[in-house]
């Protein structure tokens, strides 16, 4: 779901895409912005003529020339996530959904997981009861897992992580060990 056709209607919306993650180049940071024409006008006052180096301008070049390998490895991509993030919520009974479509995760009946509704590979989680999110952090460090605390997040606390979906087997062992965590 993206909001870039919505920028027409909305002159306040900016809508910024990443190329870096989806297409596994988080080294190169390129990306693009989609808003307003005056919004992108007075935004290129600021612009610094190099702030895409040339690795990164020829690997968005030929992501950009080649939509007949893309377009196959995107919607490849997307199915994978969509598989990923329901095995994830399935391995905890499938949870129960509330009004805002979040999934609580549970084991042995008791909540302690709540995951919200995501379009990405990323998703962000509230911790229910008395763990903070550094707390489980360190716990799957120790499992060699890494996620992340979005206790520094604008408007989050320190009950909140974002999970990066792997490949399958990462993704059911952080399964297994959140299991025996909660």
């Amino acid at each position: 779901l993206s909001l870039i056709a919505q920028t027409s209607a909305f002159s306040n919306l900016i809508v910024i895409c990443s190329m870096s993650k989806i297409f596994r180049i988080p080294g190169l940071r390129t990306g693009y912005l989609c808003a307003d024409p005056d919004v992108i006008d007075n935004l290129m006052r600021y612009y610094q003529p190099w702030s895409v180096n040339a690795l990164s301008q020829a690997a968005t070049v030929h992501i950009l020339e080649n939509p007949q390998i893309i377009e196959p490895f995107l919607e490849m991509t997307r199915s994978f996530v969509q598989t990923e993030k329901q095995i994830f919520q399935d391995a905890f009974g499938g949870g129960c959904y509330d009004e805002s479509g979040g999934c609580y995760l549970t084991s042995g009946g008791k909540v302690k997981l709540k995951i919200y509704p995501a379009q990405t590979y990323f998703l962000l989680a509230k911790l229910i009861g008395d763990m903070k999110s550094k707390d489980l952090c360190k716990l799957l460090g120790e499992h060699k897992i890494l996620i992340r605390d979005c206790s520094n997040f604008h408007g989050l606390s320190d009950q909140f992580v974002r999970f990066s979906l792997r490949d399958r087997k990462t993704n059911l062992k952080l399964v297994e060990i959140l299991q025996q965590l909660i």
